[in-house]
């Protein structure tokens, strides 16, 4: 029973992901719901567990401010500021949130979809379509010469960041 436990809780908005701001750090709320910082969800979805701890997504289908120490802010700005499982599970937070927000009705029939028992979906009551999270595939390439390899770096990447070549499928 995970219920009334302490978790990491990844509340994800239209304006991004809440987190504490702690100089140039960032740090996801650990808690045993977002009501505790004054901030109602409109779904939440159970992603597992990291290191002994719930982890849960709050989604939070408008705008709004985060509460005073707390701020919301885009996935990839806080690529450097997260520690990198936890980067890699607010990016699948923001999918699901993402999901759950924009599959409310049915692609085929316009139906009110409804979450669907036993699986991360959303079902049609009339039709039986099913949608689930979006996969994103990516073929990331290093071109390799003996021990060297070649890196890029993006326009847009914060400071002196370097990356393998990457593309989406």
């Amino acid at each position: 029973e995970m219920e009334g436990l302490q978790a990491w809780w990844f509340c994800v908005g239209q304006n991004g992901l809440l987190v504490h701001v702690e100089g140039d750090a960032r740090r996801v709320p650990l808690l045993r719901h977002p009501e505790e910082l004054g901030v109602q969800i409109d779904h939440e979805h159970f992603l597992g567990v990291l290191d002994d701890v719930p982890v849960w997504v709050g989604g939070i289908d408008r705008h709004m401010d985060g509460p005073e120490g707390l701020s919301f802010e885009q996935l990839r700005s806080l690529y450097t500021r997260l520690p990198e499982p936890v980067w890699t599970l607010a990016g699948r937070a923001v999918q699901v949130a993402e999901w759950h927000r924009t599959h409310q009705f049915c692609g085929r029939c316009g139906e009110r979809t409804e979450l669907s028992r036993g699986e991360r979906a959303r079902k049609c009551p009339s039709c039986g379509l099913l949608n689930f999270p979006r996969l994103s595939p990516a073929v990331i390439t290093v071109v390799t010469r003996g021990e060297e390899a070649l890196l890029a770096r993006g326009r847009t990447f914060a400071g002196p960041m370097y990356s393998a070549l990457a593309g989406f499928v």
